[in-house]
């Protein structure tokens, strides 16, 4: 199996599908690749501001790895993530 079979398993495995048109689960799955992209580049570079002692970046790197957790979460739960959507795009 290719990189992008397993990415499109797990993606499916991730949303929960509540009679969603394809419109919306496309968009669930492209913030899902996002959201999966940042989270651990996020606690990366949150555990190196914490080597290096900045504790401010630090604490804002985890608590946006935690944030970016929930809407993970939340996207699952919804049957609509227009909210998710607008706060993703305020981050």
């Amino acid at each position: 199996m290719g990189p992008l079979v397993l990415l499109n398993k797990l993606l499916n495995s991730v949303i929960s599908y509540h009679n969603l048109s394809i419109e919306e689960i496309s968009r669930r799955k492209l913030l899902l690749v996002f959201l999966f992209m940042n989270i651990p580049a996020d606690f990366i570079f949150g555990t190196y501001h914490l080597v290096k002692g900045a504790y401010n970046l630090a604490v804002i790197n985890y608590s946006l790895t935690a944030i970016m957790t929930i809407f993970i979460l939340l996207l699952r739960y919804l049957k609509s993530g227009r909210p998710v959507y607008r706060v993703t795009a305020l981050l």
